[in-house]
C-alpha cells in the first residue's frame, strides 16, 4: 500500500526494534517489536532540489528518539520499511483498529 505521507521532523512514527537494542541506561536487550518513535532529522534533499519535488514514495533515511518502556534510543541512518517487519527500520503507523460496538 503505497503512502502519500512525506517524513519530516517531529512526526511520529514506529521504530521496529532489533534484538541488539538496549534503551539508553537500560542493561536487558528488547525484544523484536515495534516500537514509538518521533523523527528527529531527514536526510537532506540533493542540492537545488525542494522538498515538493521529493515524491511520496520516496522515503529518505531518518534520525528517530525511539521510547521503550524501559527507556530512549537514539538511532540515525535508519531506512523505511513500508511493510514495518524488517529490525532496525522504520514504518509509518497503521490506523487505530474500531472499537467494539463503534
Amino acid at each position: 500500500m503505497a503512502t502519500s505521507q512525506i517524513p519530516s521532523v517531529g512526526r511520529i512514527v514506529r521504530f521496529v526494534s532489533t534484538v541488539s537494542d538496549v534503551p539508553e541506561g537500560g542493561t536487558t536487550p528488547l525484544p523484536v517489536t515495534d516500537l514509538a518513535a518521533i523523527i528527529t532529522a531527514v536526510e537532506p534533499l540533493p542540492e537545488g532540489t525542494t522538498r515538493s519535488a521529493r515524491k511520496a514514495t520516496e522515503h529518505p533515511q531518518v534520525s528517530l528518539t525511539v521510547f521503550a518502556e524501559t527507556g530512549v534510543m537514539f538511532r540515525q541512518n535508519v531506512e523505511f520499511d513500508e511493510a514495518g517487519t524488517v529490525p532496525g527500520t522504520w514504518h509509518w503507523p497503521g490506523p487505530m483498529p474500531a472499537e467494539d460496538g463503534a
